[in-house]
């Protein structure tokens, strides 16, 4: 039949209608190999981590079918990325999700016409008020291995934030860091990990708000870094934290070990996911997953009912490293205000940031 449709055709126009049906015949194909697949293997995570990309040639292919019957083969191919491109990411590009009506109020305050002004303590609402919560302002940032505290000390300074979680801080500079933001004195460090990671430093977290317990998941793979639940008293609600950083793509063993790191992630994610579905006090997680959108870790993390901030909040994919963006903040039982990224200063990551309110 397709034979049929180019009989008679310009030259151009049928090498044309053949290069949409070759990539439409190929984008469909990562589809089906991402559902089947996951990022199980190196060229699959790349292809992934890459989709936002290489899928969206296939929106403006749709439109080729109002040039007649003879694009239709071309079309039909590039349904399926499309799609996909639309489901995974146009959701980010919604206007207005970031808008000042949705921002929570400054953080350590009351949730929005919970209280007037003067009439409570910060961080708590006037008795018989209805929704009544805290106001929380919450950073992740992947620091890089190195001693952060100025960045940091100018990062709190700017955001006043009321948690921060980091990622690749080596112990060495854990004294530096707490000295740098008095503001947050509750800290918690992430043990050093076992010999087999190759680097790069542990995740922590600092808070104004004092940390009453912190357990390690259980169950991890033997390569993996440390995941540990950390739990904040916030003004007499409990709500816990995650901060995680899942295995890098190259462990210092080049391009053949994206596959055997992608492997990993996805085994760390399964069961970090295991340990916080149906979680029973509000959740925060922060995380520098090494993974993109399309990537199987944020998949699996939404499945076990963790809202992605900068899709709930945010303006725009949010890149946090090269044009892709694979630092992340999530949530359960928390309301959503606002989610933005900061500045990376002398990072290679910038932080990601969100205003979210903890229910009383």
């Amino acid at each position: 039949m397709t034979a049929g449709i180019l009989t008679g055709r310009p030259l151009i126009a049928t090498t044309a209608m053949l290069g949409v049906v070759a990539y439409g015949a190929l984008a469909t194909l990562h589809v089906v190999l991402r559902q089947l697949a996951g990022d199980h293997f190196s060229w699959l995570y790349v292809l992934n981590m890459l989709a936002v990309v290489l899928w969206a040639p296939a929106l403006p292919a749709l439109l080729l079918l109002l040039l007649g019957r003879f694009w239709w083969p071309a079309v039909a191919l590039c349904v399926l990325p499309a799609v996909m491109w639309a489901t995974t990411f146009g959701p980010y590009l919604v206007p207005g999700r970031d808008s000042p009506g949705q921002a929570a109020t400054a953080p350590g305050t009351s949730a929005p016409g919970t209280s007037a002004p003067g009439t409570s303590a910060p961080g708590t609402s006037a008795p018989g008020t209805s929704a009544p919560g805290t106001s929380l302002r919450v950073i992740f940032w992947n620091v890089k291995p190195r001693d952060p505290s100025v960045d940091l000390a100018a990062l709190v300074a700017e955001s006043t934030p009321d948690i921060v979680m980091m990622a690749e801080l080596p112990g060495d500079f854990e004294d530096e860091v707490v000295a740098a933001v008095p503001s947050l004195p509750y800290h918690y460090f992430a043990p050093a990990v076992q010999a087999e990671v190759a680097c790069c430093g542990e995740t922590a977290v600092l808070s104004r708000y004092p940390i009453v317990d912190a357990r390690t998941i259980e169950g991890l793979p033997a390569q993996a870094r440390t995941a540990a639940v950390v739990t904040l008293d916030v003004d007499g609600t409990r709500m816990d934290v995650v901060p995680l950083h899942l295995a890098s793509p190259l462990a210092g063993r080049g391009v053949r070990d994206l596959g055997r790191q992608a492997r990993l992630r996805e085994d760390e994610t399964a069961v970090i996911a295991d340990a916080l579905r149906d979680h029973d006090v509000p959740l925060l997680v922060g995380g520098d997953l090494n993974s993109s959108m399309a990537n199987t870790p944020r998949r699996l993390l939404r499945d076990a009912g963790l809202e992605d901030l900068q899709l709930e909040s945010g303006s725009g994919l949010g890149t946090t490293r090269r044009k892709l963006r694979i630092d992340w903040l999530f949530a359960s039982g928390l309301r959503t205000g606002r989610a933005w990224t900061g500045n990376a200063r002398d990072s290679d990551h910038r932080p990601v940031l969100a205003d979210v309110v903890l229910p009383r």
